[in-house]
């Protein structure tokens, strides 16, 4: 199957970023996804963050609104000591 360019870019992005996730946050512990070191908000908020980001950017690529699903995802808090 032959991709575009630019679509080609951004699944190998994807793929590249999947890798990392697994190489740097792979062998974290619950415990350590959701420490708090110095007040920053923790690891597992930045994954969440960068998947909903992603879901709505998709979204938006396709010209559509987002779901109610998405919406109540700007709801939840930036995990700085909300959750």
């Amino acid at each position: 199957m032959d991709i575009a360019a630019v679509p080609r870019a951004v699944l190998h992005a994807f793929d590249l970023a999947g890798e990392d996730l697994g190489r740097f946050c792979g062998g974290l512990t619950d415990a350590e996804l959701d420490a708090r070191p110095c007040g920053l908000p923790p690891v597992a908020f930045h994954i969440r963050h960068i998947a909903r980001s992603v879901d709505r950017l998709l979204t938006y690529a396709e010209g559509k609104a987002l779901s109610s699903e998405q919406m109540a995802g700007f709801a939840v808090g930036n995990g700085a000591g909300d959750e």
